[in-house]
């Protein structure tokens, strides 16, 4: 489990990680890439992702490009974090599954699809975020959840629930909680 940017990146004798570590003790794979400081490249990603944050009032919160999704909920935004290890981390660091019902503030939201080639239909991590609050979506008529979460290496934003750009397809979501409050 390696970073496709740097031969044997994220390994623990990888000069460009940090020391990070589950909840049980075990090294956890990462590479820090160099934050984006090129004004005409931070113009460019914001101008790229500009159309789909109007369309669905997105709120931009960070360019910068030294982590990625998993980072931002893994690493407090210090370092790049290759999705596919998201379901280890998961056990790992003891969340569990837990219904849409019985989610709050600081559960994450796993965004998967589906591994069509295997029998099983194994889920293929697209992207993550956390819960931050709820809002009044006047045309459902109901509150839905806002999430905190990095567009790839590009921008962090705080944005509805299903609202991720096409760059990041999902078939589905799960709900993961640190906390016991329902199961599924």
């Amino acid at each position: 489990m390696t970073s496709g940017i740097i031969i044997g990146g994220g390994l623990e004798q990888d000069p460009n990680k940090i020391k990070l570590t589950t909840k049980k003790g075990n090294y956890i794979p990462n590479v820090q890439l160099p934050s984006q400081q090129v004004p005409e490249m931070i113009k460019a990603k914001m101008e790229m992702h500009e159309p789909f944050a109007k369309q669905t009032q997105a709120q931009l919160r960070s360019i910068d490009s030294a982590y990625n999704c998993v980072g931002l909920v893994f690493a407090s935004r210090r370092t790049h974090i290759e999705p596919e290890l998201v379901w280890w981390i998961l056990q790992e660091d003891g969340y569990k599954k837990i219904k849409n019902q019985d989610t709050a503030v600081d559960d994450l939201v796993i965004y998967y699809t589906l591994n069509r080639e295997v029998a099983l239909l194994d889920k293929e991590v697209t992207h993550i975020g956390r819960l931050i609050d709820k809002v009044w979506d006047e045309s459902a008529k109901e509150l839905k959840w806002r999430v905190l979460s990095k567009w790839g290496k590009d921008g962090e934003y705080l944005h509805k629930i299903k609202d991720v750009p096409p760059h990041l397809p999902y078939d589905g979501l799960e709900f993961w909680s640190e906390k016991e409050r329902g199961n599924s």
